[in-house]
C-alpha cells in the first residue's frame, strides 16, 4: 500500500490532524510525498504537531531523496540562515503557499461564500441580521464568529435592537473598493460541523482596472460554494413590472452584469451556484402579490439574464428583511431578522461539494484497493489451503494487509457519512421552506429537490 496524498488531504480538510499525521507516519521511512506532507504538517500553525524544527528536518530528508520542491525550500532556508525561527516561519509560509496542493491553498475554512452588490444594497446588514438570527439558534443550527469581527457584529446587533436610534441603527456599508471578511463556525446540536468564510466585496471592485482586488474577487468566487448577488429592495418599490425592471437594470444590474459576463467567459461559461438576495423585503412587499412569485422571477431574469444561461447553471432568488415592522415610525420599529434562507442555500451547496469530492476519492481508492487486494487474497487462499508447511506468520501478514486497506476505506466512508448527514439536515430545512425561494436550472424554473450523493 502506497501513501495517497488525497486521503491525507481529506483529513486536513476536516481539521483531523491526528488522522493525517498517523496516516502519513506509516510511510515516513521511504515515501518522499509522505515526508513532504509531514514537513508541511509540522509547519501548519493550526496543527497541534506544529514544530518548525521538525518540519525543516522532514523537508531536508525529502530534499536528500531528490524532491525538487524540498530542495528549493532548503536553499531558501540556507539563504535566510535557518537557525532563526522567524525565518522558519516566513520562509515556510512562502513555501506552503507556492507548493501545497490545490485543496489546501483555497482556504483554511471548509467553505467560502462570496457576496457582491452595490453600496446600500444591504450586504453588511445581511451579515449582521443573519448572525443575530443564527447566533440565537435555528432548527438546531447556530453560528459563532471566529475572528476579530465577533465584537463588531455583536455591537452592531446591540445597536440594531435599540429602537430609539431610528435610522442610526444600521451599520455603515462596505466602503467602495474594500473587502470585508467574516469567519464563522457553524454548529449543529452543539457540535462544530463546518467553518465558513464570508467574503463581502464592495461594488467598486467589480471593475477590472482595480487589478489587485479584482483578481482577489475572481479567486474568491472560483473557490466559493455559492456567489451571492444583493439587490436593494427599495429598487422594487414601483407598481408596474416595467418600472421595477428599469430600476433594477439601471441602478444595479448595469454595474454587475459585465462582471458576471467576464467571469463566465474566463471560466468556460461556468458560474458557481448564484443566490440573488432581495434585501429590505418589508419595503417592497406591498408592491408584489406575495402568493405569486412570477413577477419577481421576471424582474430578476430580465435584469440579470446572463446569470441564468451558463452551463448547468443553478440560480436561486430569495428575499430577506431585518423585520417586517422595522421601518415603522421612521425606522423606530422592532427588529426581527429573517435572514437564514440565503445562508442555508449556500450551506446546501457547500455540503454537496464536500460529499461529491469525498465520494469521488473513495470510488477511485476502492477501485485501486480492490486491484491491490485481489492478488493478496489469492496468496492468502493459497497459503490457507496448504495441508503441510503452512506459514501462519505469512497468513497473519496477508490478513493485516487486507485489514489495513479495509480500514482506510472505512475511515473515508465515515467522513462521507458525516457530510451526508449534514447535507440532509440542511436540505430538509430548505424543502420545508421551499415556498420562500425559487430555483432556476439551465434557464428553467424548477421545484427545489435535494441531490443524493
Amino acid at each position: 500500500m502506497d501513501f495517497d496524498l488525497q486521503i491525507a488531504e481529506i483529513f486536513v480538510y476536516n481539521k483531523d490532524y491526528d488522522k493525517a499525521f498517523d496516516y502519513a507516519m506509516q510511510f515516513a521511512n521511504n515515501d518522499i510525498e509522505a515526508i513532504n506532507f509531514l514537513g508541511w504538517l509540522y509547519y501548519n500553525q493550526q496543527c497541534k504537531f506544529y514544530n518548525p524544527e521538525n518540519g525543516f528536518k522532514m523537508l531536508k530528508r525529502a530534499a536528500e531523496l531528490g524532491d525538487k520542491n524540498a530542495i528549493e525550500f532548503i536553499e531558501m532556508m540556507n539563504v535566510n540562515n535557518n537557525d532563526n525561527e522567524r525565518n522558519y516561519n516566513t520562509t515556510s509560509d512562502n513555501y506552503i503557499n507556492n507548493n501545497r496542493s490545490s485543496n489546501m491553498e483555497e482556504s483554511n475554512s471548509d467553505a467560502r461564500f462570496t457576496a457582491i452588490g452595490l453600496s446600500g444594497s444591504g450586504k453588511t446588514c445581511y451579515v449582521m441580521g443573519m448572525y443575530q438570527q443564527m447566533a440565537i439558534g435555528f432548527e438546531g443550527f447556530n453560528l459563532v464568529t471566529t475572528n476579530s469581527k465577533a465584537h463588531q457584529l455583536e455591537d452592531w446587533c446591540d445597536v440594531l435592537n435599540d429602537q430609539s436610534k431610528g435610522r442610526d441603527r444600521f451599520p455603515a456599508g462596505t466602503d467602495i473598493g474594500d473587502i470585508s471578511d467574516y469567519h464563522f463556525s457553524l454548529k449543529y446540536k452543539n457540535k462544530s460541523v463546518m467553518s465558513v468564510d464570508w467574503m463581502d466585496y464592495a461594488g467598486g471592485l467589480l471593475r477590472a482596472d482595480n487589478h489587485d482586488n479584482y483578481s482577489k474577487l475572481e479567486s474568491s468566487i472560483e473557490n466559493s460554494s455559492a456567489l451571492y448577488i444583493f439587490i436593494d429592495g427599495e429598487l422594487l418599490c414601483f407598481k408596474s413590472t416595467e418600472d421595477k425592471i428599469e430600476s433594477v437594470q439601471r441602478k444595479c444590474a448595469f454595474k454587475i452584469n459585465h462582471f458576471i459576463t467576464e467571469f463566465s467567459e474566463k471560466h468556460n461559461e461556468c458560474l458557481p451556484p448564484v443566490v440573488f438576495v432581495v434585501t429590505k423585503a418589508d419595503l417592497c412587499a406591498p408592491y408584489f402579490n406575495n402568493d405569486d412569485d412570477s413577477e419577481l422571477q421576471r424582474v430578476i431574469r430580465e435584469s440579470f439574464s446572463n446569470a441564468f444561461y451558463n452551463a448547468d447553471s443553478v440560480v436561486y432568488v430569495t428575499k430577506c428583511t431585518l423585520g417586517r415592522d422595522i421601518a415603522d415610525d421612521d425606522y423606530h420599529g422592532k427588529a426581527n431578522p429573517d435572514m437564514y434562507m440565503p445562508f442555508f442555500l449556500g450551506l446546501y451547496h457547500a455540503y454537496l461539494d464536500a460529499c461529491r469530492q469525498i465520494k469521488l476519492i473513495i470510488e477511485g481508492k476502492k477501485c485501486n484497493i480492490n486491484k491491490d487486494i485481489d492478488p493478496i487474497r489469492k496468496l492468502l487462499e493459497k497459503e490457507r489451503s496448504k495441508k503441510y508447511f503452512r506459514k501462519e506468520e505469512k497468513i497473519k501478514g496477508l490478513e493485516n494487509k487486507i485489514n489495513d486497506h479495509s480500514k482506510n476505506i472505512q475511515e473515508l466512508d465515515d467522513e462521507l457519512d458525516k457530510y451526508r448527514k449534514m447535507l440532509k439536515a440542511v436540505s430538509d430545512q430548505l424543502l420545508r421552506e421551499s415556498k420562500n425561494f425559487f430555483t432556476v436550472f439551465n434557464g428553467n424554473v424548477i421545484r427545489f429537490e435535494t441531490e443524493t450523493v
